[in-house]
């Protein structure tokens, strides 16, 4: 069980990171360009919101992984607070869309 958490948990550490990535760059390009249209400027605040979650989400991961590599004793808490993580930015992107 224990490799198997592994390897779920740093397959979504790469898929956090990529995507958090790949958002920090699509704000960044946002920030630069915010003052020519308007409608930019509205979808601003969902776009930082998403990245910052996508972030925390990495971040959860990262240190699961790291705990389970290491066999570290709060390998299982972590677990399950990466799982509650992802469920809260499930939520928080149903909010945030719709």
């Amino acid at each position: 069980m224990n490799k198997f958490a592994l390897i779920v948990t740093s397959g979504l550490l790469v898929l956090s990171s990529s995507l958090s990535l790949v958002m920090a760059v699509v704000v960044f390009l946002y920030w630069l360009f915010l003052d020519q249209e308007p409608r930019m400027q509205e979808t601003f605040p969902l776009l930082v919101a998403s990245t910052v979650l996508f972030c925390a989400v990495m971040a959860a991961s990262a240190g699961t992984a790291w705990s389970l590599y290491r066999e570290h004793w709060s390998r299982w808490y972590l677990f399950l607070a990466l799982w509650m993580v992802v469920a809260f930015v499930v939520v928080a992107f149903g909010e945030l869309l719709f």
